[in-house]
């Protein structure tokens, strides 16, 4: 996701998508401006998160994909977090019942 990726961040203010000013957008107006073809490049206007409103908008390119796309990686991501973690409590375990063991 872009959030993990470092591209956007919780708290960004979205100010335009293709170039169209979203100031004043409900979200489904957001929505409906943000959806579009699985694949295609849509351009957000970012202002960070904190930044006063003088502040140049940054703009980031990201490409589309579908609804259960992106569920299903989200889903994925957290599998492989989860699937981290269980490996790291399990080296622990090891080097507490195998001293040595690697």
């Amino acid at each position: 996701s872009a959030e993990r990726e470092g591209t956007l961040r919780i708290g960004d203010a979205l100010i335009t998508v293709d170039g169209k000013d979203t100031t004043g957008y409900d979200m489904e107006n957001v929505r409906g401006t943000l959806m579009g073809r699985c694949g295609s490049l849509v351009c957000l206007g970012i202002r960070p998160r904190g930044a006063a409103d003088g502040v140049e908008v940054q703009e980031v390119m990201l490409k589309r994909g579908t609804l259960e796309w992106w569920a299903l990686h989200e889903e994925l991501l957290a599998t492989e977090d989860q699937l981290g973690a269980a490996s790291e409590q399990v080296q622990e375990i090891r080097h507490m019942w195998l001293p040595g063991a690697s």
